[in-house]
């Protein structure tokens, strides 16, 4: 991974979570749990969405089923939406 790339995948994670950006094997950093993702912590409603998914999950999630789940449910819908396209920019980036 190159250093731009590392940087990238380090504004990704909330930054009590650089561990998991700083890996170097890839793999850790695609079965992180998705709230681990910078701005998942905010919404208690956002994290039982997402519960028990890792960033590439959510990456590979269709974000209108998640967006029809979190109807009603007080998730910020673009929240959802920004923190989906992230997990998908990671995944691009480590080459997934």
């Amino acid at each position: 991974m190159t250093g731009v790339e590392r940087e990238v995948i380090k504004t990704a994670f909330a930054s009590k979570d650089a561990d998991i950006a700083n890996s170097p094997d890839a793999a850790t950093i695609l079965s992180a749990p998705s709230i681990a993702l910078r701005g998942a912590q905010r919404g208690g409603a956002i994290k039982d969405l997402l519960r028990d998914r890792t960033a590439v999950e959510l990456a590979q999630s269709d974000i209108e089923a998640l967006v029809a789940a979190a109807a009603g449910s007080g998730v910020d819908v673009q929240e959802l939406r920004r923190l989906h396209e992230t997990a998908q920019l990671v995944t691009r980036v480590i080459g997934q």
